[in-house]
């Protein structure tokens, strides 16, 4: 497929002319971006390792479900606090 085939030809002319406005990278950019990223990423390494091990596997899968059963019993005492009491739906 080439530029022809677009039904815009006039973008596609504007940007076949980037390709004369490149400029050389400065000496040591790819390393110094490199290192950037490296810093700005330190947790990586460590949040990976603590996700493979198997022991915070299990204990988040025990987190979730005390979590999720928390919140089962917080929504049925909600549920019976809001209906009425079982005496007097059976005296009435």
């Amino acid at each position: 497929m080439t530029y022809e085939d677009f039904e815009d030809t006039e973008l596609a002319a504007v940007l076949s002319t980037f390709e004369e406005d490149l400029e050389e990278l400065p000496v040591g950019f790819a390393e110094r971006l490199k290192e950037g990223i490296r810093r700005d990423l330190w947790w990586r390494a460590p949040v990976r390792r603590l996700a493979s091990d198997r022991r915070t596997q299990y204990a988040a899968a025990s987190l979730g479900g005390a979590l999720v059963g928390a919140a089962t019993i917080a929504v049925l005492l909600w549920r019976r606090a809001k209906r009425p009491d079982a005496e007097q739906t059976i005296a009435a």
